[in-house]
């Protein structure tokens, strides 16, 4: 029942990262908090969530570049993690749900190929107010299965391969978290050296992220 729940949710998520409103529920650490809640266990879904949160930074959904997914991804990430709990399944969750937001990429690709079908071109007396509506609610619609598809594959092979490898992972909670920040570190510094880096912009994004955990604790 928890799949089918997530699977829902993933829908909601996959949408809103591009198709819909983009309330931001698609963003790593929102979907981490979802999917969390939803199995029980919130604060581990914050965890993991807020380390995708990191890693995926630089993939914004803009233009016709293919970025990984990270909503789906992170909802994947989650159910790997509660899975399998402790350190094992924490860089578990972590580590595939990087690749499955590559797969989500590509699933948002192979979409926007597909609803190319359904748009009407113009010039060829197609394009009324009726059919772009129509055309609108066909993407959202796939969008949205496409998501639940995506979370409910992702998440069923997570429930069933993580407990399966976490006895091998050879590091404890304290050295799996660093070696994980560290890596999301890196992306950190990637996000800051396109915005211009130096100190200034070390300073906004320093004093950004401290805001938002406030606001995030006070709410």
């Amino acid at each position: 029942m928890s799949l089918l729940y997530l699977s829902l949710v993933g829908g909601l998520v996959a949408a809103d990262n591009v198709s819909m409103v983009q309330s931001m529920i698609s963003r790593p650490l929102a979907a981490g908090i979802l999917a969390g809640t939803i199995l029980g266990d919130p604060w581990v879904g914050a965890e993991v969530g807020a380390i995708l949160e990191l890693f995926l930074l630089v993939a914004v959904p803009a233009g016709g570049g293919r970025m990984p997914e990270g909503g789906t991804a992170t909802i994947v990430a989650v159910a790997a993690a509660v899975a399998a709990p402790g350190a094992a399944g924490f860089a578990l969750g972590v580590s595939g749900g990087l690749i499955w937001g590559l797969a989500g990429g590509w699933s948002q690709t192979r979409l926007r190929i597909w609803n190319g079908e359904v748009v009407p071109i113009p010039g060829s007396g197609e394009v009324t107010p009726r059919s772009v509506a129509r055309a609108v609610r066909i993407g959202l619609l796939r969008d949205y299965l496409r998501g639940v598809v995506l979370t409910a594959v992702g998440g069923g092979v997570a429930f069933q391969i993580s407990p399966i490898l976490a006895p091998g992972w050879p590091l404890g909670e304290a050295d799996t978290a660093s070696l994980l920040l560290l890596g999301g570190v890196v992306s950190v510094g990637i996000v800051l050296r396109s915005g211009g880096g130096g100190r200034r912009a070390s300073l906004l994004f320093g004093a950004g992220a401290l805001l938002g955990m406030l606001v995030g604790v006070i709410a």
